[in-house]
């Protein structure tokens, strides 16, 4: 039934309703659209790829690794990126597969160094039969080696996208993705083994916390900079385990 009422009408009372219907048509409406964009931006920024240790100190010519880590994907089939870092500072070494990518199905993994100070990295299941995997997990470890220079340097992502499986196709998105920080330092660096009992755990976050803020060189001065702080922590995270 519509909302015209007979000859005679009060206009006012007409209009009056005419209008509350509209404002209530439109408040629904906008309701619809601000939950309809939130959940398709949260579908499009949830899958997040990383470098771990986020941060780390190593020594000159010393051999470390960044892994790249994915969370939070729904049918990923392929990943490719550059990442970019000074040369200068690090040599890229060598790339092994994670585990994430692989289950369930072969995969092809291809990094190239070119120039150099941008790895260009691609990885990917083979055969659309093989379908997509979904939650989180290691995509790679990439090794490098510290060159003899001093230096702070912050390997980041370029040219990214992640391929997730619609179909037979791939629907490209770019996600989010988290640089990481390497400092090279000629100190040399101590375990964070602190007890040395052969493993890096608990007890020994145990006495890290008990010298925190120390600036007297204590043995939880994994760094030997002087000082007990949030560098010597990411050593410990480094080697935990």
């Amino acid at each position: 039934m519509g909302l015209c009422l007979p000859f005679g009408r009060d206009d006012g009372v007409y209009f009056k309703i005419t209008a509350l219907v509209f404002m209530k048509n439109f408040f629904v409406t906008v309701f619809l659209f601000i939950v309809f964009s939130l959940f398709c931006h949260n579908s499009v920024l949830a899958q997040t790829v990383s470098l771990t240790p986020s941060s780390q100190n190593v020594a000159r010519s010393t051999n470390f690794s960044l892994t790249v880590n994915i969370s939070s994907v729904t049918n990923l089939f392929g990943v490719a990126f550059d990442l970019n870092f000074n040369p200068s500072l690090i040599d890229y070494v060598s790339a092994t597969e994670g585990t994430f990518l692989s289950s369930g199905c072969q995969t092809s993994l291809m990094t190239a160094e070119n120039p150099a100070g941008k790895l260009v990295f691609g990885i990917t299941r083979l055969g659309a039969s093989c379908g997509g995997v979904s939650g989180s997990g290691a995509l790679a470890t990439l090794s490098f080696r510290s060159l003899t220079i001093d230096g702070s340097n912050t390997p980041s992502f370029s040219n990214n996208s992640l391929c997730l499986l619609s179909g037979s196709a791939c629907n490209y998105i770019t996600g989010t993705w988290s640089s990481a920080t390497v400092i090279v330092s000629g100190t040399s660096y101590q375990t964070a083994d602190l007890n040395t009992n052969g493993v890096v755990n608990a007890q020994d976050f145990s006495i890290l916390m008990s010298y925190w803020g120390s600036t007297t060189r204590p043995p939880a001065d994994i760094n030997q900079d002087g000082y007990v702080n949030a560098q010597d922590f990411s050593i410990m995270m480094s080697q935990w385990g």
